[in-house]
C-alpha cells in the first residue's frame, strides 16, 4: 500500500490530469516507463504484472475512481444546494459543441458502474 501510494503520487506529483472519460496513451506510456524503472524490470514487461506487482490501478482508472468518487459525495451530500446545481449542470445544454460537460461523463460512468441514478 505504501508503495502505491508514493508511486502514483511521484509519477504525478505537480501536475494535473485532465481526461474526460478517454484514455491519454501518452501518458499510459509515460507511466509505464517510470512504474517498470521502479521495479527494475523491462519497460516491454505486462502493464497488469507492473500494476499488481506496485498495488496501483491504471491512470486511466484511478481517474474514473476519483470521478465516481467526486460524484457520490456530490450527491450524497446534506446540502440540497449541491445536487441542485449538479442536476442543472447535468441537464444544461451548451451552445458551443466544443465545451464539454464532465458531469455527463460522470453518469456515463455511473451507469457502466450500475451505480443508482
Amino acid at each position: 500500500m505504501v508503495a502505491s501510494t508514493m508511486v502514483s503520487g511521484v509519477a504525478t506529483l505537480s501536475s494535473e490530469v485532465w481526461q474526460s472519460g478517454r484514455r491519454n496513451a501518452r501518458l499510459d506510456g509515460a507511466l509505464a516507463h517510470l512504474y517498470s524503472t521502479v521495479l527494475g524490470v523491462d519497460s516491454k514487461t505486462s502493464r497488469c504484472g507492473v500494476h499488481y506487482e506496485l498495488a496501483i490501478l491504471s491512470q486511466h482508472q484511478m481517474a474514473q475512481k476519483a470521478a465516481l468518487c467526486f460524484r457520490a459525495h456530490i450527491l450524497g451530500s446534506s446540502q440540497s444546494v449541491l445536487k441542485s446545481l449538479y442536476r442543472l449542470v447535468l441537464q444544461s445544454r451548451s451552445s458551443n459543441a466544443h465545451v464539454l460537460n464532465p458531469i455527463r461523463d460522470y453518469e456515463r460512468l455511473a451507469l457502466e458502474a450500475n451505480m443508482e441514478p
